[in-house]
């Protein structure tokens, strides 16, 4: 406190404001840190965890709308139709393969790669069951395409929905944690910015007292 005491008032009031501003100036350098920080979370969560579960989502619809355009076709036995239908069910599957190599992209929980490194060999044998049905319809054998249809197409079709609907709820699942994440460390940043703040305060607080004392404790001497 003596020593305090001996430099000027000036030099003193200026000290504080110094020290004040280096404060401040620090609680400010944290809050953008961690907003830089947080920023990068929610980018990783959209790009990892938003985007392939959406992506997927469409695929399998994609998948889906493929599959009933086989049904018409096989069905209808006009060869213009059957052609269109034919059309629809390769763009479908165009679409739906695209989805799911830009969901792949993403960085994917182990399970939703495993998952989806299955479903190319389950398209596959289903695809292989498709163009034979297809063969049959074209080949106006209509009733050995509905029957190929109904019993192996139909078959396969369901594994691969099976999977992609594994693979859909998978991706959400891997979404929902990185909202988890995302949410526990804004939580975190939030708690340490206002601890930080508190000490803030009373490092500045302690500081006017500290001065104000070394200036009225001579004068009142």
């Amino acid at each position: 406190m003596n020593a305090l005491q001996n430099l000027k008032i000036g030099t003193r009031l200026v000290g504080a404001f110094v020290i004040v501003t280096l404060i401040t100036l620090a609680i400010g350098l944290l809050g953008l840190g961690k907003t830089a920080q947080i920023s990068h979370m929610l980018e990783q969560m959209y790009d990892d965890g938003l985007v392939p579960a959406v992506a997927v989502g469409k695929a399998h619809m994609q998948a889906i709308h493929a599959h009933r355009a086989l049904y018409e076709l096989v069905g209808d036995g006009y060869e213009e139709d059957m052609k269109r239908f034919k059309a629809d069910y390769l763009k479908n599957e165009a679409s739906m393969k695209k989805l799911l190599e830009k969901a792949r992209q993403a960085d994917l929980s182990e399970k939703v790669k495993q998952l989806t490194g299955k479903f190319d060999a389950l398209w596959a044998d289903y695809r292989k069951e498709s163009d034979h049905a297809m063969e049959l319809a074209f080949a106006d054998k209509p009733t050995e395409a509905g029957a190929l249809y109904s019993r192996d197409v139909s078959k396969r079709f369901k594994a691969v929905d099976d999977l992609l609907s594994e693979i859909v709820e998978a991706t959400a699942a891997h979404a929902q944690t990185a909202h988890d994440n995302s949410s526990s460390e804004v939580a975190d940043v939030r708690n340490l910015i206002i601890a930080a703040i508190v000490l803030a305060m009373a490092a500045s607080i302690g500081l006017g007292v500290i001065n104000t004392r070394s200036i009225t404790r001579p004068i009142a001497e």
